[in-house]
């Protein structure tokens, strides 16, 4: 019983060692959006895990991410700030453009890479995502 114990103790202890940091939202709210590169402006639909979401990104650099899995879905605002993109939940990454898509490279090294396929149209957006953002 003291292994098992012990055991439980060591993967609990390792989850909170690799745990992604949580961002203060207070960070957030005070970031001054600033004008993103024009080619990044638009709406964006990709995977992030098993959620399908969708990015919009205004000249302004303020937007949205939207994203919905099975029961969960939600909307939570985006920055463009000093060159990356900020979000509550994966804190700030880094964007690029690499022709129709828009690769999202947070700095938490936990997340991975994601790539988002330009939608205007929000052709690929969830069904939420699409009432969300405007075309529902």
């Amino acid at each position: 019983m003291k292994k098992i114990s012990l055991l439980f103790f060591a993967i609990g202890l390792g989850g909170c060692v690799s745990s992604p940091t949580i961002p203060d939202a207070t960070e957030f709210v005070e970031l001054n959006p600033d004008p993103p590169p024009p080619a990044s402006v638009g709406l964006w639909t990709g995977a992030m895990g098993p959620y399908i979401s969708t990015i919009e990104i205004t000249e302004s650099g303020r937007g949205r991410l939207c994203s919905s899995y099975a029961s969960w879905e939600g909307v939570m605002g985006v920055k463009y700030s000093s060159g990356q993109l900020h979000h509550v939940g994966f804190g700030s990454a880094d964007i690029s453009i690499e022709g129709p898509t828009l690769v999202v490279d947070p700095d938490d090294t936990l997340y991975p890479t994601y790539r988002f396929k330009s939608d205007l149209d929000l052709v690929e957006a969830a069904d939420y995502c699409k009432a969300q953002l405007g075309s529902g």
